[in-house]
């Protein structure tokens, strides 16, 4: 009997065993694919921190272009004003002077330049010949 007992129990011992070691073979396996995974997201996370600081940089760039862009816009937005404003004194100018320019066809040199200037105020494209 003790030795029927002792059979028995080695039997479920190595069926024990057999088990145990199939389980840790299962969790082996387990592990494996954990570390294939873990090392995939690592490189997907290197790879995300690799796009965000060129994105970071580009959106630095893209902020410097857009400052130096508003710069030029209100530069060339004061000069148009200026040239406005140069245009309209320039007009009242030569009404003033035409209102008190000779009838007889006889012009200083200076109302003839005036002539010009009107001209060219009434027609700017002349301006670019």
């Amino acid at each position: 009997m003790e030795i029927d007992d002792l059979s028995s129990n080695m039997e479920a011992v190595a069926k024990a065993k057999g088990n145990l070691e199939k389980m840790c073979r299962t969790l082996e396996d387990q592990l494996s694919e954990i570390k294939i995974k873990n090392d995939e997201n690592a490189r997907q996370v290197n790879d995300i921190s690799g796009q965000r600081a060129r994105l970071l940089t580009e959106n630095g760039e893209f902020g410097r272009q857009l400052e130096e862009k508003e710069g030029l816009v209100s530069q060339l937005t004061r000069g148009k004003q200026a040239f406005t404003q140069q245009v309209e004194e320039l007009k009242r100018q030569i009404e003033e002077e035409v209102k008190v320019r000779p009838q007889n066809g006889n012009h200083p040199p200076q109302f003839r330049a005036i002539s010009t200037h009107r001209r060219l105020l009434h027609h700017p494209q002349r301006l670019l010949l």
